[in-house]
């Protein structure tokens, strides 16, 4: 699936259907529970439900059912990570130290831009 359409801020991302579903994957793992995407073309908001640590489901996201669903979503993925920590801990510090060199990276990022403005 082309990404054209996606307001999406992320050049590593690819968005794809799968099943009559939409799922995206990112090349780096991004923990925000409430992250959300975009359709430009139609204006529908999709967020994600998480697959594995970067793999995601788009599930259309409606407004009324939003927040409880996004608290859900939360509560899982916690469990998720603890699972994870417990099960193979090394595995998960690698995660967790790969995550935090790409936010060190944005962090850089844009202290570069403010600086250079």
């Amino acid at each position: 699936m082309p990404q054209a359409g996606w307001n999406l801020k992320f050049s590593h991302l690819m968005v794809f259907r799968l099943k009559k579903k939409w799922y995206f994957k990112l090349s780096s793992i991004i923990s925000n529970p409430l992250f959300m995407v975009q359709h430009q073309a139609t204006n529908n908001i999709f967020t994600r439900l998480r697959v594995t640590s970067n793999l995601f489901y788009l599930f259309p996201a409606a407004v009324k059912q939003n927040t409880y669903e996004l608290e859900e979503i939360r509560k899982k993925e916690e469990l998720l990570e603890a699972l994870k920590a417990e099960v193979n801990p090394k595995l998960y510090e690698l995660e967790l130290e790969v995550h935090e060199m790409v936010m060190e990276h944005i962090r850089r990022k844009k202290k570069k831009k403010k600086v250079s403005s």
